[in-house]
């Protein structure tokens, strides 16, 4: 297997809501209000969805991101998720879900990785790559 470099995403966030501590950590939703992406696509985030985050420690925290993208007047929905550890990388695992008729119906079948490259209050950008198997 090897990863192909897919697409970078810019994601743009807004204020986080948080809505408290529980069982599983301190829980909090980030907005995502829009955005940008380019690569073998180009198109924009729209703004809709949000990253529903829990942060268990000052280095352990899990997020699970659902968003949509634009392109060609397709939307793809994305779901996100990622087991942050601040000591380590900060790989992320997409999956795609459109139209099965669309031009990007494929995707549905698709695996894709992403890295966390940087990010902030305001924004993240993630590079994305797909899996691909060496034998076909």
């Amino acid at each position: 297997m090897h990863n192909e470099f897919f697409l970078k995403m810019n994601i743009k966030l807004g204020e986080p809501l948080v809505i408290g501590q529980t069982d599983q950590g301190l829980f909090k939703v980030i907005p995502i209000i829009g955005g940008n992406f380019r690569g073998k696509l180009t198109g924009k985030v729209l703004a809709f969805g949000g990253d529903f985050n829990y942060r268990y420690d000052d280095c352990y925290s899990q997020a699970h991101a659902r968003y949509i993208l634009e392109c060609e007047k397709e939307c793809l929905y994305v779901d996100n998720t990622i087991d942050v550890d601040k000591n380590k990388s900060l790989l992320t695992h997409l999956h795609f879900t459109c139209d099965k008729n669309g031009k990007f119906g494929d995707f549905n079948y698709r695996t894709f990785l992403g890295k966390l490259v940087s990010g902030d209050k305001e924004s993240v950008i993630i590079e994305v790559y797909e899996v691909k198997d060496n034998d076909k």
